[in-house]
């Protein structure tokens, strides 16, 4: 078995996900605002109209975090990515941007990418250096809802 996977979420097996909301409440929030798609609540609609595509992260068989990249309708040729390392001891290894490669490299055809969008906290440097890392670039600085965020953007080589 491969050490790193991404297993798809599917509505046999979404119920797992509840187990990262109390990391998410214990220490995820002062990361990121969300470990959910926008509208997981669709998820099989979104799954079926190729708008969404959504993992589990398994690191040494254990579930340690999520990925997703959505698109908010089936003719962008962008899409939103998320993703999350719900346990400290999992961040740090290089995971992230592992995880990044696979889902860019596994759903960029499938969706008819062009690029990717994703905002992150000014003081995650470490989410930072894992997407400048991963080829996103930093496009602009706001302040949304008092907290400071880049907005940072991968393009594919045509």
């Amino acid at each position: 078995m491969e050490k790193l996977q991404l297993i798809p979420i599917k509505i046999d097996n979404i119920d797992f996900y509840l187990s990262f909301e109390k990391s998410y409440k214990e220490n995820l929030y002062i990361y990121q605002s969300r470990i959910y798609p926008k509208d997981y609540k669709k998820y099989q609609q979104l799954f079926d109209e190729s708008r969404l595509s959504w993992f589990y992260i398994v690191f040494e068989e254990k579930y340690i975090g999520s990925v997703w990249l959505e698109k908010l309708s089936k003719e962008d040729t962008s899409a939103t990515l998320g993703i999350f390392i719900a346990y400290n001891n999992f961040r740090g290894l290089g995971i992230g941007q592992k995880v990044i490669e696979k889902i860019i490299n596994y759903n960029c055809a499938a969706m008819s990418l062009l690029q990717i969008e994703l905002n992150v906290r000014a003081n995650n440097l470490r989410a930072i250096r894992c997407y400048i890392n991963s080829g996103f670039i930093e496009s602009e600085k706001n302040i949304k809802n008092g907290i400071g965020v880049n907005h940072m953007i991968y393009t594919f080589s045509k």
